[in-house]
């Protein structure tokens, strides 16, 4: 009797996590296989003006002729939409300083030079977000040239869905039903686990 109800409630866990797995990759976005062009000059002019500038993966920043060669870009997560980092550590920033005279922007998911103030290298730019989200671009948040050096602070931008209508209230409730799925596999995964050791 005890094997049947575990067998039942292995399947109905695997059975939230195939609904979960084939939720999260209808909201994938793809990033641009050609990116646009970017001048350092532009974005810091941007940036003091206090515009909105964004940029998406595959875009390419160049330094203008007087500024230094070297570029440090920072990408980081914004706790207020409820992203989050899930690497190892759990950083909330990755870093690229090894590029010069120009810079491709990464996509999440790809690897960079440094994370979080440790020499941690080939760490995945790696953003959760626990409402199912898709990442719509990156914005820039600081930036800053001079002749010595040049750096910019990207933070992940995520397709926030208005809560209007009819449309809006699917969508929320689908946000909600995404993190309570996500809870009860994780919950009933490790009480199965546990079910296992105890009764051998």
């Amino acid at each position: 009797m005890t094997k049947r109800i575990l067998s039942a409630l292995l399947a109905f866990t695997l059975l939230f996590g195939a609904c979960s797995v084939a939720a999260s990759a209808e909201d994938a976005s793809e990033p641009n296989s050609e990116g646009a062009v970017h001048k350092m000059s532009e974005i810091v002019a941007a940036f003091k003006a206090k515009e909105t500038y964004t940029v998406q993966p595959g875009d390419t920043i160049e330094l203008d002729e007087t500024a230094s060669e070297v570029l440090i870009v920072d990408y980081l997560t914004d706790n207020k939409d409820g992203s989050k980092s899930v690497s190892d550590g759990n950083f909330t920033f990755f870093r690229d300083n090894n590029q010069r005279t120009g810079y491709i922007v990464k996509a999440i998911g790809e690897k960079t030079t440094y994370a979080d103030d440790a020499d941690k290298p080939d760490k995945e730019i790696d953003f959760s977000n626990p409402y199912g989200y898709a990442f719509k671009c990156w914005k820039v948040t600081y930036a800053y040239s001079e002749s010595n050096f040049n750096q910019i602070k990207f933070t992940a931008v995520w397709d926030i869905p208005v809560l209007e209508g009819w449309e809006g209230f699917l969508a929320m409730v689908k946000s909600y039903l995404k993190t309570v799925i996500d809870y009860l596999f994780a919950y009933i995964s490790d009480w199965s686990k546990r079910m296992v050791e105890y009764f051998g």
